[in-house]
């Protein structure tokens, strides 16, 4: 019998309910942290966005990589992101894609590569013809 009273309090004493692990960062509202910690159920299989086949590698490209356009958080909305509004879309008349839709984005100015130089439609272009080849 003491024997369980003994197991009890050490397995009672043994167990932390402390949340305060002293990693957090405190950021002040409308500060940007510099720090951005999230756990991972595994590795990323891959960092390429269009070869991914596993759901938590979305957490890793989500982060890596910009958008037109991304969801809010709150509203789950569409919101533009590297485009300055939500698209225009057209619907095509005439033409071997006629019955078909155009959708028109236009990128803001400052969105540009690490070198500096500006995104544009060609760079798009590109990434299409990668994903569909």
């Amino acid at each position: 019998m003491s024997s369980l009273i003994i197991v009890c309090l050490l397995s009672g004493y043994s167990c932390r309910t402390d949340t305060n692990s002293g990693s957090q960062v405190s950021v002040d509202e409308g500060q940007v942290p510099e720090l951005v910690s999230t756990r991972l159920r595994a590795n990323p299989d891959r960092l390429s966005p269009f070869q991914s086949s596993r759901a938590w590698t979305n957490t890793v490209l989500e982060l890596a990589f910009q958008k037109l356009l991304t969801r809010d958080g709150a509203s789950l909305e569409l919101k533009p992101m590297l485009a300055k509004a939500l698209p225009g879309v057209e619907k095509i008349e005439a033409g071997e894609n006629a019955g078909g839709f155009t959708i028109q984005y236009e990128i803001l100015e400052e969105a540009s590569w690490d070198d500096g130089s500006p995104i544009t439609g060609h760079d798009y272009l590109s990434t299409m013809k990668i994903v569909f080849n």
